[in-house]
């Protein structure tokens, strides 16, 4: 758990920082145990050419997602754009090399209650086809 707030100041501001205020605190009243609710979902393992390109993967969830991915030999780096989730893989002087990746995406909720539950009705997490999009002339599409 963290608060924060600003410090006041701009990006000129020679500060570097700021104390937090004295009487700023977080103070943890009590613990409950608590049950969750789990949708997950991981694609089945690809061995590909990769490298200086990325991967589109079409994503439609109505709660929050925690996605991965798991992959050997190649550095990447994945964000949540909208309604995808885009995978950017490292270029390298020596070119693309085969890689095996698959993506995993984790939704999960508290449930009413302290006994575990099914996700509530209308929970939808459902992923699309992985679309390649290859680096061209510098313009990344």
């Amino acid at each position: 758990m963290t608060i924060g707030g600003g410090c006041g100041g701009g990006m000129c501001s020679s500060g570097g920082g700021c104390d937090a205020p004295a009487d700023a605190l977080v103070k943890l009243l009590s613990v409950k145990p608590v049950a969750m609710w789990r949708r997950e979902i991981t694609t089945p393992s690809a061995i590909e050419e990769v490298g200086g390109d990325h991967v589109e993967i079409p994503v439609v969830a109505s709660h929050p997602i925690r996605f991965e991915v798991i992959a050997e030999g190649r550095d990447r780096h994945v964000t949540q754009q909208g309604d995808r989730i885009v995978i950017h893989w490292s270029d390298s002087p020596e070119g693309t090399t085969k890689t095996t990746w698959s993506l995993r995406v984790t939704m999960d909720g508290i449930c009413p209650t302290e006994t575990p539950c099914e996700p509530p009705p209308g929970t939808t997490l459902e992923l699309g086809t992985p679309k390649h999009i290859t680096k061209r002339n510098g313009s990344g599409r």
